[in-house]
C-alpha cells in the first residue's frame, strides 16, 4: 500500500444479485436508527442563503421609499423629514425581524455527522433519518448553489433568496424515516422508489459538512479520500447536472458505485475555498 494513504477496510455497498449478504445489508439499513450511527463527530444546523441579507436590505429600502413618497404626496410638509426617517426605521425593523424569524426557523434543522453515517432531522423534534456510510456513493456527492437548485423545481424570488447552499448526497432512504416522512423536505425532489435517494443538506457552510463526512468515512476505512475536493471542483448548476447525468439520476440497486479518485481530485491545483466562492450565485 502507498505510504501516507489511509487504510481501506470497508467498501461501499454494491449489489451482487440478491445474495444473503445483500439482503442482510439492506435489512440493516431499514432498521438503522440514530443510535446505530455511532459517536457524534460534528453537528450542523440549517441555514439561509447569504443573498437573503442583501435582498432584505433592498426590501427595507424599497418599503421606505414607497411609504416615504406616499407620505410626501398625501401629508402636510410639516415634519416631513422626521416622518420619512421614522418610516425607514420602521421598515428596517420589520424586515430585520422577519429575517431573524426565517433564520431561526431554518436553524431548527439538525444534521449530524457520526462515525457510522449521517443523522438528519427536518426539525429539532422530528424523527431522525439514519444514512449509513455503506449506502453512500461519494462520487455522487456535490454542492448545489441552493436547495432550490438541488430539487430542480421552479423557485419563487423569496425561495431563491432564502434557500441555502446544499450538500447533495445519494444514500439509503430505507431508514426510520421513509420518503413520505417528516424528513422528506431534506430529500432531493427526484427520489426513486428503491433503496437509494437524494438527501439535500442545506447549511451555511457546505464545505464543512463535506469535509466532516469525508473525514468520518476515511476514519471508518471507506475509500472516500478526495470526496470533498471532487465535489468542490464540480459545477453544480442545473445545466451542468444535465451534462453529468450519471451523478444525479435516480440510483438503482444495480448501478455501480462511482466513487472518487483522490489523485484526480487534487490534480487541479486550485484552492478549494476559492473554487466554492466561484460557484456561489450572486
Amino acid at each position: 500500500m502507498t505510504a501516507g494513504r489511509p487504510t481501506v477496510t470497508h467498501q461501499f455497498f454494491e449489489w451482487h444479485g440478491g445474495t444473503d449478504e445483500d439482503q442482510a445489508e439492506l435489512a440493516s439499513w431499514s432498521d438503522a436508527r440514530a443510535a446505530d450511527m455511532g459517536p457524534l463527530l460534528a453537528r450542523f444546523r440549517g441555514g439561509v442563503h447569504a443573498r437573503l441579507w442583501g435582498k432584505g436590505a433592498l426590501l427595507a429600502v424599497d418599503l421606505g421609499l414607497a411609504f416615504g413618497v406616499l407620505r410626501a404626496l398625501v401629508g402636510s410638509p410639516e415634519d416631513l423629514a422626521r416622518d420619512v426617517v421614522a418610516i425607514f426605521l420602521a421598515a428596517t425593523v420589520l424586515v430585520g425581524m422577519a429575517l431573524v424569524l426565517l433564520l431561526l426557523a431554518a436553524r431548527r434543522r439538525r444534521h449530524e455527522v457520526r462515525s457510522g453515517g449521517l443523522v438528519l432531522r427536518a426539525t429539532a423534534d422530528a424523527p431522525a433519518a439514519a444514512v449509513p456510510w455503506a449506502s453512500v456513493d461519494p462520487g455522487r456527492a456535490f454542492i448545489a448553489p441552493s436547495t432550490a437548485t438541488a430539487t430542480g423545481r421552479v423557485a419563487s424570488f423569496l425561495q431563491r433568496a432564502v434557500r441555502p447552499p446544499a450538500v447533495v448526497v445519494n444514500g439509503s432512504v430505507r431508514g426510520a424515516d421513509g420518503p413520505d416522512g417528516a424528513n422528506a423536505v431534506l430529500r432531493h425532489g427526484r427520489v426513486g422508489e428503491g433503496s437509494f435517494g437524494w438527501w439535500q443538506i442545506g447549511v451555511g457552510d457546505p464545505v464543512a459538512v463535506l469535509t466532516a463526512m469525508e473525514t468520518a468515512m476515511v476514519a471508518e476505512g471507506y475509500p472516500a479520500e478526495g470526496m470533498a475536493s471532487r465535489a468542490l471542483f464540480r459545477e453544480s448548476t442545473l445545466r451542468a447536472m444535465g451534462r453529468d447525468a450519471a451523478r444525479v439520476l435516480d440510483r438503482t440497486l444495480a448501478d455501480p458505485v462511482i466513487g472518487v479518485s483522490p489523485a484526480g481530485a487534487r490534480s487541479r491545483g486550485a484552492d478549494p475555498a476559492h473554487s466554492w466562492r466561484d460557484h456561489r450565485p450572486t
